[in-house]
């Protein structure tokens, strides 16, 4: 799964049973960072995880924010965004050295190669019907 790639996998895997997939999930920032190069993420998966913390269970939390980033940026392409960006992400291993990060949905596109990428966040809110 993706997040066994990240720097620090035990942020997700600490709270997802069955870890989501990053499909068709909600991107809410796209962000450059000029230490790295870097990219930032927000998104926003449609499962909620199955172990939370004690704090989202009392405040009522049912939903969650993964923010991702990504350092040693190189060849970066974006093309498009919008209001609703509802987005396929696949990270996938080049080599010893080397990831690769694509975006995809009818909205925007991010193709880049990236050295490692850390899970920087993983926020629960609450969100109305």
């Amino acid at each position: 799964m993706w997040h066994q790639l990240a720097q620090n996998p035990q942020a997700i895997s600490s709270i997802y049973k069955s870890v989501p997939p990053l499909q068709r999930t909600r991107l809410s920032v796209l962000s450059l960072m000029e230490d790295g190069p870097a990219l930032r993420l927000h998104f926003h998966p449609t499962e909620f995880p199955e172990v939370i913390p004690a704090r989202w269970a009392r405040q009522q939390f049912n939903r969650v924010m993964i923010e991702l980033h990504f350092y040693g940026l190189n060849g970066l392409k974006v093309s498009g965004w919008s209001t609703q960006n509802e987005v396929n992400l696949s990270i996938v291993p080049l080599d010893a050295n080397r990831r690769q990060l694509r975006l995809q949905s009818s909205s925007c596109q991010l193709e880049t190669e990236f050295e490692f990428f850390t899970i920087a966040k993983v926020e629960g809110y609450q969100a109305g019907e």
